[in-house]
């Protein structure tokens, strides 16, 4: 019992960082930072429980922690967002009064993306926990699956109809499933292991079967923006883990990439499982990607003038509101117009852009064109510079051996389907922008931070190697 009691404890906590004054605050700090993960989408309480206390834990360690974060540029990159965000709050709020609530309560919510900052220190260089918050992220969930859902949603999926859950409606739902998928798809190697035993065919079987579920629930949610994303991120995917392959990268970086008689044969089989699935829901695909009215939006649009575009369909909507935001952003490029204001433009509407259908909307559909409308050309500049950044941070952290090849891989993957999501949907401030943005940039900071010890990644290296 001691032994397996000591076994999962080395698994929460696989290494210690030395960050915290005592063994116990540096433990609380990673369980904090796994509840802000994996109450997200089902118990925003203890979500924002989780929040609260690393942030807590990081004030009660205090110079310790300044001192080793000042040395983090993404910590300066955070401090001028948050005078960016501030700054425009101010201003907006001067302009318009009758808008102050609203300003500042948007205001904080733009904040919340550097809660990698956060996930990254807790997380303190370690390989190990990194993994463990993205198997949590998934189980998490899964549990809001089967929590935020009733038997009607499940019959809808069957039936090809799309379906929402309780807290998240279809678009938010498949960027969960197309980001589940590609990590199931970048981690392949690791999860199945390169033993020829029992235990590996049972762990394909397994693999192969998730697959399927992800991807079937994929193509339910009727998400275009997830589809596009996630056809990209495969894509991605295949150039980079062949591009690997073909250059035969030394074992070391690769971290368990292999490519044998088993790779092809478990490859053949995803193909099969994935054309029969994608046949099953070929009707439900080719209705929702060549819906006549959307079709014609664009159409009419190119042609002649979004004003000729009916403002009712999917499409429709978002043409509209994407004529009306870049005219908007054009009568205030630099500095934008300040956060929740695009409310009074919706109301007031003094370029006259706005169709009746559309007052009552105060959207965008497109993450670029909101933060381009209230901060800038500048704000959205820095929202750039922190996505590439985590990037090139993720590639050299690979270069450096401090980041698993097939991790890098995988938030190049999950940053595509996040860019393509963004373009047709404002997660920018929402809650689901914020958690994904979050935690993907909090396991690349987690492992470039601080160097991971060498005995951990060679463990790392030997398991994926061995199972």
């Amino acid at each position: 019992m001691i032994r397996k009691i000591a076994a999962f404890e080395e698994w929460l906590f696989p290494s210690s960082t030395s960050r915290a004054s005592t063994l116990i605050v540096e433990r609380l700090g990673v369980l904090a930072a796994f509840f802000y993960v994996f109450f997200a989408l089902w118990f925003l309480e203890l979500h924002r429980g989780g929040e609260l206390l690393m942030v807590a834990l990081l004030a009660f360690i205090g110079r310790k922690a300044l001192g080793e974060l000042a040395k983090e540029p993404y910590l300066w990159l955070f401090l001028i967002w948050i005078l960016i965000v501030y700054a425009s709050a101010l201003t907006a709020a001067s302009e318009f009064p009758q808008w102050s609530d609203e300003i500042y309560n948007e205001s904080r919510k733009y904040l919340r993306l550097f809660a990698c900052l956060l996930i990254g220190w807790w997380l303190g260089g370690s390989v190990r926990s990194a993994f463990n918050i993205l198997w949590l992220a998934f189980f998490g969930f899964l549990v809001a699956l089967v929590l935020q859902s009733d038997l009607s949603t499940w019959v809808h999926w069957l039936s090809s109809q799309r379906f929402d859950l309780e807290d998240h409606n279809a678009q938010h739902v498949g960027l969960f499933f197309a980001l589940s998928l590609v990590g199931f798809l970048a981690f392949r190697s690791r999860l199945i292991g390169a033993r020829n035993n029992w235990q590996t065919y049972v762990r394909v079987f397994a693999w192969l079967l998730i697959v399927a579920f992800l991807l079937a629930g994929l193509i339910g949610t009727k998400g275009r923006a997830s589809w596009v994303g996630f056809v990209g991120a495969f894509i991605v995917i295949a150039a980079l883990q062949g591009y690997a392959w073909w250059r035969k990268c030394s074992t070391a970086k690769v971290y368990g990439f292999s490519w044998g008689r088993r790779g092809i044969a478990l490859t053949i089989a995803l193909t099969i499982a994935s054309v029969a699935i994608i046949g099953t829901a070929y009707p439900s695909l080719e209705e929702r990607l060549l819906r006549e009215r959307d079709v014609e939006s664009v159409s009419l649009a190119l042609q002649e003038g979004v004003e000729e575009v009916d403002p009712s369909g999917s499409m429709g909507i978002r043409v509209h509101q994407w004529h009306i935001g870049l005219h908007y952003i054009a009568e205030r490029p630099w500095f934008g117009w300040g956060p929740a204001i695009r409310w009074e433009v919706y109301e007031s509407d003094p370029l006259g852009l706005v169709p009746d259908d559309l007052r009552l909307q105060g959207g965008f559909h497109n993450s670029y064109i909101k933060v381009a409308f209230t901060f800038g050309i500048i704000g959205l500049a820095l929202w750039g510079v922190v996505v590439l950044g985590l990037l090139w941070r993720a590639w050299v952290g690979w270069r450096e051996g401090k980041v698993p090849f097939d991790m890098a891989v995988f938030v190049t993957a999950a940053t595509t389907v996040l860019v393509s999501a963004h373009a047709f949907n404002s997660f920018a401030q929402n809650r689901t922008g914020m958690q994904v943005g979050a935690l993907i940039g909090g396991i690349v900071l987690a492992q470039v931070m601080a160097r991971p010890p060498k005995h951990e990644l060679d463990a790392d290296y030997n398991e994926s190697r061995e199972k």
